[in-house]
C-alpha cells in the first residue's frame, strides 16, 4: 500500500483532483470541480500550498480552470498523469 507521504504535495493534490473526477463519473459527486478550500481540508495542506501546486499543475496542463477558483483534471492528461504515478510507485 502506498502512503500519501511517499508522494509530493503536488502529486497528492493531483490525485485528489483526479479522485473527484472519478467520483463524478461514478455519480458519487455532483461535480468534478474542486476548490482550494476543499483540497486543503481534504488533505490537510495549507491553502497557500494548495493554491501554488494547483497553479503548477495548471501550467503543466494537468488541471484546467473552468471558472474562478475552480479546478478539474484535464481529461486529455489523465492517462499520462496516471502512467507517471505508476512509474514513480514502481521505481520508488
Amino acid at each position: 500500500m502506498l502512503h500519501k507521504d511517499k508522494l509530493t504535495k503536488e502529486e497528492q493534490i493531483g490525485c485528489f483532483v483526479l479522485g473527484k473526477y472519478f467520483a463524478k463519473e461514478m455519480e458519487l459527486a455532483d461535480t468534478s470541480e474542486v476548490t482550494v478550500d476543499e483540497v486543503s481540508e481534504g488533505l490537510g495542506i495549507s491553502k497557500d500550498m494548495v493554491r501554488a501546486r494547483l497553479s503548477d499543475l495548471a501550467s503543466k496542463e494537468i488541471v484546467d480552470r473552468p471558472g474562478r477558483g475552480k479546478y478539474e483534471i484535464s481529461f486529455f492528461k489523465i492517462e499520462e498523469y496516471l502512467d507517471n504515478l505508476v512509474t514513480k510507485i514502481d521505481t520508488g
